[in-house]
């Protein structure tokens, strides 16, 4: 029952996160837009030299993190379970914590990388 209930306590700090950053990506993305379509014309950030490169560099690390980063979360899980494995019944709790960060770090860098996507969208 102290598992459930700690289990509990660990998936409602996630979801604050989680929702902090989902609002935290929105409010940047909308002050964005806003600024952009604030410059005379709309399109002066877009169309100078600084405006494109940083547009596909920032696709680029986008893409590149969407990739890389559940293959390197699911290498170090595959670790975190053997290890768990092979630790005593005390050390299995450590192992547990380890997992779960683990698993919430590839669904920020996701996040993160899906909502550097976005952003880079509005500037097409």
């Amino acid at each position: 029952m102290k598992k459930l209930n700690n289990m509990k306590k660990v998936l409602k700090g996630m979801k604050s996160k989680v929702m902090y950053l989902l609002t935290l990506l929105f409010l940047l993305s909308n002050r964005v837009m806003i600024y952009a379509a604030s410059t005379e014309g709309g399109n002066k950030i877009t169309s100078s030299k600084a405006g494109s490169g940083l547009k596909n560099l920032l696709t680029d690390v986008s893409s590149f993190l969407l990739i890389i980063s559940p293959i390197v979360g699911g290498l170090f899980a595959i670790y975190f379970f053997i290890r768990k494995n092979a630790a005593d019944e005390q050390d299995q709790k450590q192992w547990n914590k380890r997992l779960v960060i683990t698993g919430v770090s590839v669904i920020g860098a996701v996040l993160v990388s899906s909502g550097i996507t976005l952003i880079t969208g509005y500037f097409v």
